[in-house]
């Protein structure tokens, strides 16, 4: 699960999808229609080998959680992160 393999379009739609903004959202600043990004998302998901937009979100809180940790405190933007196995899944997020 390489987010570097995403076009710049894809990884802008995918940090969107993971702030939790709407695909109608997502098409107004954009300019394209609302179909358009759910095609996005659906190629995004392929890409990563994702099966669910649940999924994309873990994985953006991990890629967010990796860009700010500091190596002592496990907490994203309130969010404290139980755990994650060796795949780097997170297990549990608690806010």
């Amino acid at each position: 699960m390489n987010i570097d393999k995403l076009n710049k379009k894809e990884k802008h739609i995918f940090n969107r999808i993971g702030q939790g903004v709407k695909a109608s959202k997502i098409a107004q600043e954009l300019g394209i229609s609302v179909n358009t990004v759910h095609t996005y998302r659906f190629r995004i998901l392929r890409a990563l080998g994702l099966s669910s937009t649940t999924e994309l979100v873990k994985l953006w809180v991990w890629e967010k959680f990796k860009e700010s940790k500091n190596g002592q405190e496990e907490r994203y933007q309130g969010w404290r992160i139980i755990g994650h196995n060796e795949h780097k899944e997170i297990l549990n997020i608690k806010d």
